[in-house]
Order: structure tokens, then sequence, then C-alpha cells
């Protein structure tokens, strides 16, 4: 379905801010519908100047106990009549102050302005649009609100503009006014499938009951709840299960909170007072009320060339987008109470755009829809102050009054357990609590401290404990209400097998390498004896151990005599002898410049191929007539099937540590560059090697790299 997004100047106005106001709105929380409701203005930390005179003073008394913070309108029209007069109704904040305002107007002769009686009258037919000022003058700091109007002499004009404000008037309302409802949404696929959305709901003041059945014909009793200082969401199955609970904390509006566990009061409100729902099968987040389900689908895509008309307390609206390829018809019906929604019915029905003439009509009988959505609420209006369900929830009994705890291994949650092992991570749950409807995602359970933290240490997050020693540790866990103490216990087991961290197979007799040993499982008992074994290893290198870092530290021989020497490093444990483990590595002497010239050049190097560059693979070969440069070499780069790709040039020298430098490379590719070759084995039978290639649409240089291995005898190049 294709979507056009060109409002109408009134409906601008009205989406803006309420006849050109700039509201304060909520997007905290995708697919949500924003307030369209009213205008806001709360107090700023900076001052302002004080108010200009207006056309009329507001003989409003002031509040002298309470200091007023915040000013707010609903006020949604943006045509007067010529002689109609009007009231701007202002709420204020905190409730019960009644401020002094000021109304005042850009142009008196189109828009008059009483601030007394907070009234606005159209004077005269104008071709501007006039401006309207409330300032509040008992907290200047409070921002003013803005108001943008015509006047028209045209009857439909201002009959059609007093209509869109009864329709926004509806959905302002609907928060306040609307207890309970029916809601039923289908959306049927191009293949003529269709699926169902429902939801039966209760709302109060401070929570909502929704009985879904979403598309996926799944049902779930959605709850909602404004209690305390936070905001809670549950979803219980069919069989009454809490399936998923989320808790935020609620802040104020014009608090900033980048963290996914805070909403702010409006947005608390709206959840608590609105019914959830999915817009479309593909929604992964609720949308509130049936004005935010229209604001979603109709309102935003709504244009200028649709037909409204108004009979009694009911209205329809109609309206047609023709795009390139499809035709989408919108049709809106609502009937009205007490200034709110008592019915609404909406469908799009999406065309092929061959299959309908210029004004969007079918042109044949048997012409059907690619695509339908349907909507239908059935709404009802009351006293949202008493919950007099008979199932009702009741926020205090989702908080544990008290509660015992079972322990478990992180690996093993079937066995609770009071005995643990050292190295064990310790998680818990909570058994034979009351009240049964308590759910530890509304009321958290946390380890706040351990008598031994040698022994138990508790986790950062408070939700786990660590077994590190051997002893036992009294344990203090909290909930909001209620306080638990638990003895645990660590013991040492034994080592069932060593780990020896990864040594290289070989080594420069000039060079050392670091490792650690520890016991299997983790935190068994380490009691290990670590050697070089008696078989001449000493020759070749020596044996050594930090205990600050619990490392042991392997250091070539530099003065060893033989070519190579195998070096065995045994690991045995003093409680347990006969477990034992041996590694072994191959210490090479250094070889000299010359040695390693030798090597390089009695053999090609060759690659495996690289899965991350087009299966590719490169060889490398290295000369032997010195230039001025240096020595040549090549480095070929070949496609998976053998073909040469392209090459680098280069020239080399052997540095005295017997190393390569590379003096210089030429690509035969100008986006290829910075060709390095290093040795990789102290037998210099191994190489490391990388080159950039720029990639043209990141604009920007990626390494490439390959490790070599000599593969055959090659002449001197």
């Amino acid at each position: 379905m294709k979507m056009k997004k060109i409002l109408p100047l009134a409906l601008a106005l009205l989406l803006a801010g309420c006849g050109g106001s700039n509201p304060s709105t909520d997007s905290s929380s995708s697919g949500e519908s924003s307030d369209i409701s009213s205008s806001t203005s709360e107090s700023s930390e900076s001052s302002s100047d004080s108010p200009s005179s207006s056309e009329e003073s507001s003989s409003s008394s002031s509040s002298e106990e309470v200091r007023v913070t915040s000013m707010t309108t609903d006020f949604s029209r943006t045509i007067l009549g010529v002689n109609e007069t009007v009231n701007v109704n202002l709420t204020f904040s905190p409730e019960g102050v009644n401020p002094r305002v000021n109304f005042r107007s850009s142009d008196p002769s189109v828009i008059s302005c009483n601030s007394t009686d907070r009234t606005l009258t159209g004077v005269s037919a104008g071709k501007e649009a006039v401006t309207i000022t409330i300032t509040c003058l008992d907290n200047t700091n409070i921002p003013a609100i803005t108001l943008t109007l015509n006047v028209s002499q045209d009857e439909d004009e201002v009959n059609k503009d007093k209509a869109l404000n009864t329709f926004y008037t509806a959905m302002n309302n609907e928060s306040e006014k609307v207890k309970s409802g029916t809601i039923s949404s289908s959306y049927q696929y191009s293949n003529g499938t269709t699926v169902t959305f429902t939801n039966e709901y209760d709302t109060y003041s401070d929570h909502s009951y929704n009985s879904i059945k979403n598309f996926s014909d799944v049902s779930s009793l959605e709850y909602r709840s404004r209690y305390e200082d936070h905001y809670y969401e549950i979803s219980y199955d069919e069989t009454g299960k809490a399936t998923n609970t989320r808790s935020y904390n609620v802040i104020g509006d014009d608090e900033t909170d980048y963290f996914s566990t805070s909403v702010t009061e409006s947005v608390a409100k709206r959840r608590v007072t609105l019914p959830a729902l999915y817009v479309n099968p593909y929604s992964t987040s609720y949308t509130y009320g049936v004005s935010g389900y229209l604001n979603d689908q109709f309102v935003s895509v709504l244009s200028n060339d649709y037909t409204l008309t108004v009979t009694d307390n009911k209205m329809n609206i109609n309206y047609t987008y023709m795009g390139l390829s499809d035709c989408d018809v919108y049709s809106f019906e609502a009937t009205f109470e007490d200034e709110a929604f008592k019915t609404v019915n909406f469908s799009v029905l999406t065309y092929d755009i061959d299959d309908v003439d210029s004004n969007g009509i079918p042109t044949s009988d048997s012409v059907t829809p690619t695509n339908k959505i349907t909507f239908e609420a059935s709404l009802t209006l009351g006293d949202k102050s008493t919950d007099t369900r008979s199932d009702k929830i009741l926020p205090e009994d989702l908080f544990f009054e008290s509660f015992s705890l079972n322990f478990y291994r992180s690996t093993d949650y079937d066995t609770p357990l009071t005995s643990f092992t050292r190295g064990d991570t310790i998680v818990f749950s909570p058994t034979n609590y009351a009240p049964s409807s308590a759910l530890e995602s509304i009321d958290r359970i946390e380890a706040v401290s351990s008598s031994n933290e040698d022994v138990i240490a508790v986790s950062a997050n408070k939700l786990a404990l660590s077994a590190v020693g051997e002893g036992s540790a009294e344990i203090t866990f909290e909930s909001e209400r209620y306080t638990y103490k638990a003895t645990l216990s660590v013991t040492i087991g034994a080592a069932t097998d060593i780990y020896i961290s990864t040594l290289p197979s070989s080594m420069v007799n000039t060079d050392s390498v670091r490792f650690y040993v520890q016991a299997e499982p983790y935190g068994a008992l380490n009691d290990f004896v670590v050697s070089l074994k008696d078989d001449g290893s000493s020759n070749y290198a020596s044996l050594s151990y930090n205990e600050a870092t619990d490392y042991y530290t392997l250091t070539g021989n530099a003065d060893m005599s033989e070519k190579e020497g195998v070096v065995t490093i045994v690991v045995t444990s003093e409680s347990n002898p006969s477990l034992t483990k041996e590694v072994s590595i191959t210490v090479m002497k250094q070889l000299t410049p010359a040695e390693m010239f030798a090597v390089l050049t009695s053999a090609k190097y060759r690659s495996e191929t690289n899965s991350y560059y087009y299966n590719y693979y490169v060889e490398a070969t290295f000369g032997t007539e010195m230039t001025s440069q240096g020595y040549p070499g090549t480095y070929d780069i070949f496609k998976q099937d053998g073909t040469l790709w392209h090459s680098f040039s280069f020239h080399y020298t052997i540095s005295t540590a017997g190393d390569i430098n590379i003096v210089d490379s030429t690509p035969t590719l100008d986006i290829l560059s910075g060709l390095h070759i290093s040795i990789d084995s102290p037998n210099g039978k191994e190489l490391y090697s990388y080159f950039n290639e720029f990639d043209d649409y990141y604009q920007e240089d990626t390494t490439v790299t390959f490790s070599l291995t000599q593969v055959e005898e090659t002449s001197n190049a």
C-alpha cells in the first residue's frame, strides 16, 4: 500500500499543535501515537520579559499559595466564522491553580480576543492567518502558547472545520471519557488470506485490562498499571501464567532519560487509560488507543482532496489516493457521544491502478482489492475511577510479602543445593512465596551482602553469587518488602584434568613465551608442580613463575650450541601424582641473515585460499640478484581457478634480526597498495603478509591478509 503524507492546511495545523501551536508529543515508544491533543507550555529556568499590553487584560484571580508551572490547551479550531465566538479551554499544572492570562491578537480587525472570558471572536473575513498569543501573567517563565486561525464567510468551510474539531476533540477525549470497548482489526494479504486482531478492554485511571487475540490467533491478557513511582506491563497467557513482564521508572515529562527502563508521566498515563493494539500483522510494538490507530493509519496520510459529511451525530470522511501502481481507497465513519467516539468504522482498500478509473472506482464488479484493511471499534463511556471486575488485579499483590529461595549451579537449574564447589556461579529463585500472584520481574529479589566475600561474593548486578573460596557465608537477600537470609557453603573439589594455555609449536632461542596452568573443572584444587622434563630440556630453555600474575615464562637459551632442540614442560598434581600433562616446544637457534636469505630464496611460498577475499590465494618468490634497491621479489594474487589476477613486484632486504624489510612495492592495479611480508616461524618457512585494497563504496582502504608456507624447491630468480 502506498502512503502519501501530504496534509491539507487545516490538518497540518491541527497535527502540528492543535491550531498552530507546538504541542509536546511523546515518541518514546515505537508504534505509539502522539498526543495531538494539546498545546503545552512548561516553566523554564530562564526568565522572560513582562508581557506587553493586549486588547483585554485578564481578571482571573491568581493562586498565591501554589505557583503555576505549566499551561496547556486542547483548542483545535483553525477557521472561525464571522461573528462566531469560541472558548479556548486552558489547563494548568499543578491541578487547582487558576492564574491570570493574557490573550493577544495579531490583527484585532479579523479576530478579537477576551482574556477574561478566554474567548476568540471572528470579526471579519481576512486573507491572512491571525496569530493568537496566550501568556501566563503569574509565571512569565512559562513560554507563550500560539494559535493560528483564519476567518471565513464560507459556511461550508467553517462547518468543515467544526467537524474536524469534533474529530480531534474525540481523539483527545478518548483517554478521559472512554472506559471500555471492543476493537477488531482485520488485514487481508494479497493472496486473499485474512488475519484478525481483537481486543475487549477495560481502562481505569491507573490501570487497564486488554483481552487480546492477536493476528497469529494467540490469546493473552495484557495488564497495564501505574503504581507508586513505577509503570508495569504484564502479559498473562490463557492459563493465567505471567509470560512477559516489564517494569519502568516513571519520570517527569520534562526529564531526559536515555535508558529503556523509564517512561514519562504522560506515556504512563496514556498506556493505562487507552487500549493496546497492533496496527497490522507486522507490528512489533503496541499502539495505544483508537486515536493512536487513526493517527497512524489515517490522519498521517490524508490529503486535501477528501470529502467530509456530517449528519446528526455521524461523520463520514472518504479519501482516494492514486499512486503509480496502486490506488488506496480510505473510508471513515464515526458516531459520537459527549464529545467522544461512540463507534468507529475504518477501511482501506488497495486496488491495482489498472483496475480503477481516474476517480479510483473499480472498472467492473469483478475487480477485487489486492489488499484490505478494516478496523471497527465500539466504545463505552463511563467512570474510570472504580474497578468492579471480579478478576481484578491489585498492584500490591504483585510484591512479595514473604519467600524462601532455592539455589542452583548456573549450569543446572534442576537440582537445588546449599553446598557448592569453588568456581561455581550460584543463581537463585523464589519458592514458598506469598502472595501467589507476586512476580519477581516486578519485585526483584537481590543479593545485597555476604558475610564472607572470600567464600561467596555477590555479583555486580546482585542477581547471582560466585563461589570463590572454601568455607561458609551468610547471604542476605531483599525484595521491596521482605528480607531473607541463607547460609551456603563452598568446598574445593579435586581436579580431573589440567588445562595449559596455548603455546607455539616452535620458538626462537632468543625469544620467550608466557603461559598459565589451570585446574579443570574451574575452581578445583590447583596444586600443580610445573617443571622442565629431565631429558636435556634445560639445555634449550629455562622456566620461571610470576606469583603476582600467576603466569609461567619459558625463555630460550640464547647460548645454545645446537641448531634446535625439543623442550618438554611437565605439569603434575601434588595431591594426585597420576594427574599429569606434558607439552613440547621446539626451540630453534636464531638464523643469521645469510641463513634466512638462503631459506627464503630456496623455495616458493603459497597460501591457502581466502574465503573472505573471493577465494583467491597468493604466491611469493624471493630473488637472489642484488640491485641498488635491494633483492627483487614477486607477490602474485591468483583466482580460485589458478589464473593470475594481479601482482606486486617488490624489493627486499634482510635485517640483522633475520626479518624481511620490504623496501618498495609496485602493484599492477592502482587500488592495491601497502604490501607487507614478515617471517612467521623460526625456520623461515612460514610467512605472514597483508596488503590494502581501496574500497570505492566506503572510500577507504581494506586490509587483506594471507599466511604463506614454503611449498616446493625453486631455482634462484
